[in-house]
């Protein structure tokens, strides 16, 4: 199956309409149509084996380019067409919204903690004192004494009762309430953002089979200490360059073709210029590879 590849010399020229110049791209095999430039649209149209269309014009840096198909427009991925023309429009990448489904994360919530009950004096009894019984003194009139024989000699004598004593009554005890206690909660741990495992579709056509040299190896789970992950890694754009004008024969691999899958050690991985990755064509994609731990950290589309 031939496939056609854009030069850079045309990808870089200045954006040119339909208007002043047309290109026309006839497919090598059966195409898939799709909504959007990237394999997880859903199929719109399909443009069959040696059929023609208008292409509108090609993202930069990528091999997605826009067609027009009986007047429904679409994207097709242009190493399976062969482009005619002198050049090709260039186009910013559409602003797309994929939804994804989300990946279900159990966080442990920590009960609301417990607020302390007002205080109110009228809640705490207080004991009132009970003061002591004192004795009151009563006054008993003096005993009748019989007088004694009156002698010359002897003094005449009056008795006197005792004076009455008077105890004034204990003070008033205060009684003060205890301070209310106050339980403290910590707040709950951080829950660290655990990296779902992540798979790509890629794009199949009714090409001949193909024949599996080897086996992806599956992505690491990786897990953040903060809650969010980091952003994804976007080399620069001489990289993506170098890589599209330079295409290597591709490497048929059984599993799920994403960033963090690992290549096996008998695949030859490329040096890029002015970068410490590495590049292989896997699956008609070119990918970006860590040359240490032969882990994919960009797939190029």
């Amino acid at each position: 199956m031939q496939r056609a590849l854009i030069p850079a010399a045309l990808l870089s020229a200045a954006m040119l309409s339909a208007a002043q110049a047309q290109t026309i791209g006839t497919a090598t095999t059966d195409l898939n149509i799709r909504s959007g430039p990237d394999p997880q649209f859903p199929v719109i149209g399909m443009l069959r084996a040696n059929r023609s269309a208008a292409v509108i014009g090609c993202i930069e840096g990528s091999r997605w380019c826009q067609v027009d198909l009986r007047g429904q427009r679409g994207w097709a991925y242009s190493q399976y067409m062969m482009l005619s023309g002198d050049r090709v429009a260039l186009l910013e990448a559409p602003e797309t919204e994929v939804i994804a489904p989300a990946a279900r994360t159990t966080v442990a919530v920590a009960p609301a903690p417990l607020a302390p009950a007002p205080f109110s004096p009228l809640a705490i009894p207080v004991p009132v004192p009970v003061p002591t019984p004192v004795p009151v003194a009563t006054w008993q009139p003096a005993p009748v004494v019989a007088p004694a024989p009156v002698y010359a000699d002897t003094p005449a004598v009056t008795y006197r009762a005792p004076a009455v004593t008077y105890r004034s009554p204990p003070p008033a005890v205060a009684y003060r309430a205890p301070a209310p206690a106050v339980t403290y909660q910590a707040p709950p741990p951080a829950v660290a953002y655990r990296a779902p495992a992540t798979t790509t579709v890629v794009e199949t056509t009714a090409a001949a089979p193909r024949e599996f040299v080897g086996r992806l190896t599956a992505p690491r789970e990786v897990v953040y200490a903060a809650t969010t992950p980091p952003r994804a890694y976007m080399p620069p754009r001489a990289v993506r360059t170098y890589i599209s004008m330079n295409p290597l024969e591709t490497v048929w691999l059984e599993g799920s073709l994403a960033v963090g899958a690992g290549i096996p050690d008998d695949i030859d991985l490329i040096p890029v210029p002015g970068s410490r990755y590495t590049y292989a064509y896997v699956n008609d994609y070119p990918v970006l590879v860590d040359p240490a731990s032969r882990r994919i950290v960009y797939v190029y589309r």
